[in-house]
């Protein structure tokens, strides 16, 4: 009934919480326009009936659990220490400085109430199909595994570089500082150190194999736009699902359900149904259940 929150981002700003116990009841979805992320709580110092704002622990929060008595502990990075709520005992977990400018600015409340990470937890992505007044319905895009090399950014492809991307997301979306080259520097390299998640190793191996000779068939021509080692060609393309829009990344596609630019597939096997894009997003009509189910167990273990 009670959710303990960690908000990392406000490590670097001292008026906000960083850890908070909410009612679960009280945690609704938000939404976000294009211009501002009005949709989103903004920062306030009086936290909301039912929210117990906890005390201020050392360094930044990133974990928190309910002990037995209900009080919380948190781990913090940077310095690495556990944080007992209900004494203020502070224990040290490690003297090595893990201090990264990146991560630093990754996790920082940018000044409308949000950060890189609200979106992409731990470098990947919330899960959640956005509505922007700008542009309609976007998926969020997981940063696992680097973007170095994939630009554009984004579906439409309308971030040309890293440097646009932080200029119209996070100084203007997020209402965030202008970055120095150095700091944006640091950020995109901090990016580029996430790994992608492992692969799955309980998938029927046979049905994949089918699945990747499907895949790689010149008439179904999946990897004619999934190519190289990130499985994508970097180019836009209109594959029927309304626009030209840019080639993801297939690693760890599995992983990132509701599939396709406005999630309209909440499942790889709905991707190859009526809102993705028929045969102009491969040529997939003629392909039997089975063999459908063949492509779906390749795709798994990516």
């Amino acid at each position: 009934r009670q959710a303990a929150i960690v908000s990392a981002g406000n490590a670097g700003v001292p008026a906000l919480p960083q850890v908070t116990v909410s009612p679960i009841d009280m945690l609704t979805p938000k939404g976000m326009d294009c211009a501002f992320p009005s949709g989103m709580p903004s920062p306030s110092v009086a936290p909301a009936p039912g929210v117990v704002t906890q005390p201020t622990p050392p360094g930044q929060a990133v974990a928190v659990a309910f002990l037995s008595d209900n009080t919380v502990a948190v781990q913090t990075r940077e310095p690495a220490t556990l944080w007992l709520g209900s004494t203020g005992q502070v224990i040290s977990l490690s003297t090595t400085s893990r201090a990264d400018t990146g991560q630093q600015v990754f996790h920082t409340n940018a000044g409308g109430g949000v950060a890189c990470a609200s979106c992409h937890p731990e470098g990947g992505e919330d899960g959640r199909v956005w509505k922007f007044a700008c542009i309609g319905a976007r998926r969020t895009q997981s940063m696992r595994g680097g973007i170095v090399g994939t630009e554009p950014f984004h579906w439409d492809g309308d971030m040309t570089t890293f440097g646009k991307l932080v200029h119209e997301v996070f100084e203007g979306r997020m209402s965030g500082p202008a970055l120095r080259p150095e700091i944006s520097d640091a950020l995109l390299g901090w990016i580029d150190t996430i790994p992608g998640l492992p692969a799955r190793t309980d998938i029927d191996q046979m049905a994949a194999e089918r699945g990747r000779v499907l895949f790689n068939d010149t008439t179904v021509a999946c990897a004619t736009c999934h190519t190289g080692a990130r499985l994508t060609n970097n180019k836009s393309a209109d594959v029927g699902t309304g626009k030209l829009f840019q080639v993801p990344s297939l690693r760890n596609v599995a992983a990132r359900a509701p599939f396709l630019h406005d999630g309209c597939a909440p499942t790889l096997k709905d991707r190859f149904g009526a809102c993705g894009g028929g045969d102009k997003h491969g040529k997939t009509s003629n392909l039997n259940p089975a063999q459908v189910a063949d492509l779906i167990s390749y795709l798994e273990t990516l």
